[in-house]
């Protein structure tokens, strides 16, 4: 504060208003406890229905009662000489309004008498638009709080895999939103037609037993919902009629009011319901009615997600049930097939044409084998994780068994083949089935897309430390633009329109990654429709090739003296296998089922059995189980032989107690070489 001892402040009466005027302040002056002048701001501040109204006044009356003290005080300093600064005081105007106002205050000389100078501003207005701001900020802080944890729980909720767990996080945010005291989330089941709780909170079992399932067509706050397919609220459980039903269960389990909000797809399926209940009458604001919206939104795409993601689950698995049960049942038949192709291989040289057959026949049970085989990896094949078994081959072999394989559709279509091989070996370290693979895809394809009649050249040469392959066509060719697009997994050409070349668009996606994976390139040709294609391959040559050049076939381990037990439902595979065994020196003996299997060991102790998997009645596991169980079996070699291949499948025959598993045709000679051993060895 500021004194002023020696010269008050004092001013002409006409400078003194024309200031006073000016001023936005009330301005007054106050000599012996009066009012003796007041500026017309101040008329606007303390007494506008009057104006003029304030000289005489007592200043102490325009004061609120519990700032008397205060005010007294601050005059009394002001007539001590100081200045005092503003100071916030209540005011009662003259028509009675109570305001927030500032007073500041000093001395003054009025006509030459010892006066009071008194400042008045409202600022009552300024208070309520700070007390605004302060609310707004608090709602957007809150919002923001919201939101923040919103967007939390939408990060758990993407990250989570299980449903219960996260309609629970779902649930408590609603109750913390809300200031509930209960609350449930229900799924609809459309079999029973009506909602059922899966997630709950604080609410007592006659709750559950009562609204375990809610049907369509009561008259539950949830069930309303679910038909209207709009959040129901119902804010006094005793006052709303329609809730008159449940007011019995309502009053026991201590609930008022109730929400209900639908979770629903927009503009299709319904999935269920959030709800939430107060012990008191209850309404949620707008606001938090649409923040609950935005939750009940999460939860939809919660539930919709994990469902799809579930459903593509058991696709999935249903997809490589379908293919391990595929993979079981072509085997069933290659096995016998195989078999009775060794049994038929005559000695010497006599019948050369037929066993050049046979020889045929062998090759392409091998080829389906393997094809079967990637029917059960193919997942591993769609993401390029083939595993190649690599050898050194003759490129001829390779081109010479693809010819074989795709002759048929050649011929069928009465097309010219020109082969032009060269005459000096080319060697590649390579998978063979694989290669065979490439370039029967694309023989088959010149012969698919080529008019009947038409003319393939299959065609190899050395390029310098590569062998390069390319199969030729006069047939319908491929646009430009579809040259960089033609090995694109489910891309098909199909030029005359009318689709009959089938197929599902995969043969030369496999092809450019079977080639890849030989570190080797494919490329497509071809001058436009109807000028024919040639697609060219380009594999590395192996320079330097083992000495001793292809290894012969591998001799079957003898089996002289050993006891066989073969044990399978199917009579062909069995009896093809039995007298297969038999030819190399094995006693054989035959079981079509585990009963007549048991039967046949009594009072004879084979060796080993050799037990398929998936027979009637007693399956093989089963009948393993039972060997290894008596003594007299016990240092038996058990092998099973089956259609089943998976990993699954492996881990289940050992558990079981099978020494080996083998799949379906089995290569005779890992078969003999398995049977030749002891027990202990095998299962070492």
């Amino acid at each position: 504060m500021r004194h002023i001892d020696d010269e008050p402040c004092t001013l002409a009466a006409d400078s003194f208003e024309l200031l006073a005027r000016l001023c936005p302040d009330g301005v007054l002056i106050i000599v012996d406890d009066r009012i003796v002048y007041a500026c017309p701001a101040a008329d606007t501040i303390l007494s506008p229905a009057a104006p003029g109204g304030l000289p005489g006044r007592a200043p102490l009356s325009l004061v609120l009662p519990a700032h008397h003290a205060r005010v007294r005080e601050r005059w009394a300093q002001a007539a001590a000489g100081a200045f005092l600064a503003p100071e916030e005081i209540g005011l009662c105007g003259v028509g009675g309004r109570c305001f927030d106002a500032e007073l500041s205050c000093g001395p003054f000389v009025w006509h030459g008498r010892p006066a009071l100078q008194m400042l008045v501003r409202d600022i009552s207005e300024r208070k309520a638009m700070l007390t605004q701001l302060h609310a707004t900020e608090s709602r957007l802080a809150a919002e923001l709080e919201e939101m923040t944890r919103l967007h939390q729980l939408s990060s758990r909720l993407l990250a989570t895999r299980d449903l219960s767990s996260a309609l629970d996080e779902v649930l408590d945010a609603a109750i913390a939103l809300l200031g509930a005291d209960f609350g449930n989330i229900q799924l609809y089941n459309p079999q029973k037609k009506g909602l059922e709780i899966v997630v709950q909170r604080g609410f007592p079992q006659a709750f559950l037993d009562t609204f375990r399932l809610v049907r369509i067509d009561n008259d539950s706050a949830c069930a309303r919902a679910l038909r209207s397919g709009e959040a129901v609220i119902v804010e006094d459980v005793l006052l709303d009629p329609s809730y008159a039903a449940f007011r019995a269960i309502a009053a026991q389990c201590g609930y008022r009011a109730v929400h209900s909000i639908p979770l629903r797809i927009p503009g299709g399926e319904m999935l269920g319901m959030l709800s939430t209940c107060f012990r008191a009458p209850h309404r949620a604001s707008t606001h938090q009615l649409r923040v609950l919206e935005l939750y009940g939104r999460q939860a939809v795409d919660l539930i919709d997600r994990l469902r799809a993601e579930q459903a593509l689950r058991d696709a999935d698995r249903r997809k490589d049930e379908f293919l391990a049960t595929l993979a079981h049942e072509l085997r069933n038949p290659l096995a016998p097939i195989s078999n009775a192709m060794i049994l038929l291989r005559p000695n010497g040289d006599q019948r050369r044409r037929a066993d050049h057959l046979i020889g045929m026949v062998q090759r392409q049970v091998r080829h389906i084998v393997r094809l079967v085989d990637d029917l059960l990896e193919v997942s591993r094949i769609t993401r390029g994780k083939i595993e190649l078994r690599r050898a050194p081959a003759l490129l001829a072999d390779i081109l010479h068994a693809a010819l074989e394989t795709s002759r048929p559709l050649i011929d069928q279509a009465g097309h010219r083949l020109h082969a032009d091989l060269p005459d000096e070996p080319l060697v590649l370290d390579a998978d063979s089935v694989r290669l065979t693979q490439v370039f029967s895809n694309l023989l088959n394809n010149a012969a698919k897309y080529t008019l009947p009649g038409g003319d393939i050249t299959l065609a190899a040469r050395r390029d310098g430390a590569e062998a390069e392959v390319s199969v030729r066509d006069n047939g319908i060719g491929i646009p430009t633009a579809m040259l960089g697009r033609v090995f694109d997994i489910f891309v098909q050409g199909d030029e005359n329109g009318n689709g009959s070349n089938g197929g599902l668009g995969i043969g030369l996606t496999m092809a450019r990654s079977l080639v890849e994976l030989h570190a080797g390139r494919i490329e497509a040709r071809s001058d436009g429709p109807g000028l024919g294609s040639e697609f060219v391959v380009r594999l590395p040559l192996l320079l330097r090739t083992p000495a001793d050049g292809p290894a012969a076939d591998v001799e079957c381990a003898p089996l002289s003296g050993r006891r066989l037990l073969i044990v399978d439902d199917n009579r062909d595979a069995a009896d093809s296998l039995a007298l297969l065994l038999s030819s190399s020196g094995a006693e054989v003996r035959v079981g079509y089922g585990a009963e007549e299997a048991l039967a046949a060991i009594a009072g004879w102790a084979p060796d080993a059995a050799i037990i398929d998997l998936g027979m009637p009645g007693i399956d093989g596991c089963q009948l393993a189980g039972m060997l290894r169980a008596d003594l007299r079996y016990r240092g038996m070699l058990l092998v099973a032989l089956t259609g089943w291949g998976q990993r699954a499948d492996r881990e289940r025959s050992r558990a079981c107690g099978f020494d080996a598993h083998l799949t379906k045709p089995a290569e005779i000679a890992a078969l003999t070489a398995c049977l030749a051993a002891d027990g202990s060895a095998a299962r070492g």
